[in-house]
């Protein structure tokens, strides 16, 4: 087998005002669930759940990598979430491609 294969990861750079904006929003999630459970004992559940959902759904995905696999002709494209959940993007192959355009 003659197979070309080329692998590229790249971090993705998120700007500073994002990690601001995910500190804000986990101390005000957290703030909310300790006021939920001071008035009404059973709202600990509802906003126990709502942290979770914070914390998995926002938290997790702040680290993201994308990975560029080459082999041949086809061009694989992925996006890892905290080095441990891979979702892929695109497939194709670089033969159809006419042009990319990059932000």
């Amino acid at each position: 087998m003659n197979d070309a294969y080329y692998e590229l990861a790249v971090k993705r750079n998120r700007p500073e005002l994002k990690y601001v904006l995910y500190v804000v929003i986990d101390l005000l999630a957290c703030l909310v669930f300790l006021i939920a459970g001071f008035t009404k004992p059973l709202y600990w559940i509802g906003s126990a759940i709502t942290l979770l959902f914070f914390y998995v759904y926002l938290r997790l995905r702040l680290y993201e990598e994308y990975e560029y696999i080459l082999v041949n002709d086809e061009l694989t494209i992925d996006a890892i979430f905290h080095k441990e959940a891979r979702k892929a993007l695109a497939r194709c192959n670089v033969k159809d491609v006419k042009s990319i355009k990059l932000n």
